[in-house]
């Protein structure tokens, strides 16, 4: 059947990329527990209350899971640009910190449609590691098209790594929500939501942050926004550019 061909597939892609292995502890959705066995159909668990269930392999990617003997980093890391489920889905945002960020948009009465959001790198690097220069290099062509391709009036950056892209000198706990001029655009630094999954304050930044976007994509720069100084890099927007319509992007 449909069914047993996708749970094949979805067993040689668990054997091939081995995202777990038998004996390693595995959260998937509610369920923590080790794994005893994984084959082509099934992967069987036992539970911390000795209990055995067996999920079926497409069950299971598409399910929330996460390796806590291998990869326990992975729950806890506010570095991460490609996690483990945007690498899976080929999509930016989709796990938990991409729910925190379609909750800030909507709080500002914007859609996930309204804005476009991707990464600096494409795919997660390996052991969920910060991405290296050369990588970051290496992408550099395809983000540089996205952004001529987009034309972004406003680009919000999520995290340190993609607003020192833009801003080498910038510090995020310095810098977020602080407006920056950089190659005729305005690139407004925001805290990552990862990070802000881990820290209340960090949260409490991120919606404060957030609540300025509106203002700062149409050009009505508040007297409350902060003041920053210039870098040799990048220069603070004290007033309105006269530019065409264009289009945000996270």
């Amino acid at each position: 059947s449909q069914t047993s061909i996708s749970n094949f597939l979805s067993g040689v892609f668990l054997i091939v990329e081995k995202p777990f292995q038998v004996g390693d502890f595995v959260q998937i959705n509610d369920t923590l527990g080790e794994v005893l066995s994984i084959d082509l159909l099934s992967v069987k668990i036992r539970t911390k209350d000795n209990i055995f269930v067996r999920i079926p392999n497409e069950s299971l990617l598409k399910s929330q899971f996460e390796n806590v003997t291998r990869f326990p980093i992975r729950r806890c890391d506010i570095k991460l640009h490609i996690g483990f489920n945007e690498d899976l889905q080929k999509r930016p945002f989709v796990g938990r910190a991409g729910k925190l960020l379609d909750e800030c948009i909507k709080e500002i009465n914007w859609k996930r449609a309204d804005v476009f959001i991707t990464n600096i790198v494409k795919r997660r690097p390996p052991d969920n590691r910060d991405p290296t220069e050369e990588e970051i290099t290496a992408y550099k062509p395809y983000l540089a098209r996205q952004i001529e391709i987009i034309n972004p009036k406003v680009i919000a950056t999520l995290g340190r790594f993609s607003m020192n892209y833009f801003l080498p000198l910038a510090k995020i706990s310095r810098d977020h929500g602080k407006i920056f001029e950089f190659d005729g655009r305005i690139i407004f630094p925001l805290y990552h939501p990862a990070a802000a999954l881990r820290a209340t304050a960090v949260l409490n930044d991120l919606k404060a942050d957030f609540k300025k976007l509106p203002a700062v994509a149409e050009g009505k720069f508040a007297e409350n926004l902060p003041v920053t100084e210039q870098s040799a890099t990048s220069s603070v927007l004290n007033k309105t550019a006269d530019k065409p319509a264009q289009s945000k992007l996270f």
